[in-house]
């Protein structure tokens, strides 16, 4: 019995998947540099005063349960 090999069909990808690795990396280079160029936050003073803020529920569904907010105030930075 003989054995028939098929010859496998090397099919050229289009130039657009040629580039892939190059634009794949440039967008993560790209994306690492902005999240690293992001301000750093002061330090808060010993005048702020951070509070929590919290409203009752409303008719709404996405108000359902309340809504809760952190306030940091500090006049010192004139942060508020």
């Amino acid at each position: 019995m003989a054995v028939r090999w098929a010859r496998a069909r090397i099919v050229a990808r289009p130039p657009i998947f040629r580039a892939m690795p190059a634009r794949l990396s440039a967008i993560a280079f790209l994306l690492a540099s902005v999240a690293a160029a992001q301000p750093v936050a002061p330090a808060l003073s010993a005048q702020a005063e951070v509070s929590l803020l919290t409203m009752l529920p409303g008719d709404e569904v996405y108000a359902l349960f309340g809504h809760s907010a952190f306030r940091i105030a500090d006049p010192a930075l004139g942060l508020d």
